[in-house]
């Protein structure tokens, strides 16, 4: 019987027209075959000698020695080994590349880097990734999330630190200045962090040192919020502080004590204690004239002033 042809995939066959339409006759030994070739030296089936011949292959699949792209399927990896699948971006900062010149391979700066490469410049990373705190990124902030930012050096394979401005909302800080806009507004460091306040949510803020990032130390606050504690008016932003507390733009500051007893907050020692009001108003328990705001106490209340 003669040779078979239309040989289905995987069938033996010496030339392509042994196989099915549409089908080669890969390495001169099966139908169809992969895509790339899985040995370096190819084989094939001369029409003019009517024989099987050897040449060296190209196409070659993943893991076979290289020094360029042109004997690879995928493309040549640091001018080293054929690449398993294609890559579209390098997550190296440095690649090799054959010198045909000195016949080595030379270390050069690598472009079209992948997500969390590290990075110089923008232009180096691939697609629309940016260069960000010393990485390419696809997620990049208009603000720093961190005290401190780090850039890479692509000659030294080094990392700088440095001290990071624009910061953004929650982010430690020591000065408002370096607090970024957060939707047009701008923050304020309170606390040692970057708030979206116009006043001190404490009665105390903290120093971040950012060189040893630490807290170096606590000060009195002024501009002091609504229901922060307080000694005197010109530690609340709203000028207005009453019974150890700041009160807010909103609120009327009582020009009498409500009740028989007042607090009081002690700057220095962070502490508040109750004492005797004074100037107290109509109806509120007394026992001497001088407690009243009217200067009349009468059956234990302060009396209203007669007209």
């Amino acid at each position: 019987m003669g040779d078979s042809s239309n040989r289905c995939i995987n069938v033996n066959c010496t030339k392509t027209l042994d196989c099915q339409s549409n089908i080669k006759c890969w390495n001169a030994s099966s139908c169809g075959g992969p895509f790339c070739n899985n040995t370096d030296v190819y084989r094939y089936f001369d029409e003019a000698k009517q024989d099987v011949v050897s040449i060296p292959a190209e196409g070659l699949c993943g893991g076979f020695d290289c020094i360029n792209d042109d004997i690879c399927y995928y493309g040549c990896a640091n001018a080293t080994s054929c690449l398993f699948y294609y890559e579209v971006c390098n997550n190296s900062y440095q690649i090799k590349v054959w010198n045909e010149t000195t016949k080595a391979r030379d270390i050069v700066s690598a472009q079209e880097r992948c997500e969390n490469t590290p990075c110089m410049v923008d232009e180096q990373c691939a697609f629309k990734n940016d260069c960000f705190n010393g990485t390419c990124t696809s997620s990049r902030n208009f603000c720093n999330r961190t005290a401190t930012y780090q850039t890479f050096d692509d000659d030294s394979g080094k990392w700088t630190r440095y001290i990071s401005e624009n910061r953004c909302l929650g982010t430690q800080c020591h000065a408002d200045e370096q607090c970024a806009f957060d939707h047009t507004k701008k923050l304020v460091c309170s606390n040692a962090t970057c708030q979206a306040l116009s006043c001190n949510g404490s009665y105390i803020y903290a120093f971040y040192n950012d060189s040893s990032e630490t807290i170096l130390d606590y000060a009195v606050a002024e501009d002091r919020c609504a229901g922060i504690p307080c000694g005197s008016d010109d530690k609340c932003f709203s000028g207005k502080c009453f019974n150890a507390s700041c009160l807010s733009s909103f609120q009327t500051k009582p020009f009498c004590a409500p009740a028989p007893q007042t607090l009081k907050f002690d700057e220095v020692a962070k502490t508040t204690t109750v004492h005797p009001a004074t100037s107290r108003c109509d109806d509120v328990y007394c026992q001497f004239n001088s407690s009243c705001s009217s200067n009349q106490c009468y059956t234990g209340k302060c009396f209203p002033l007669q007209q």
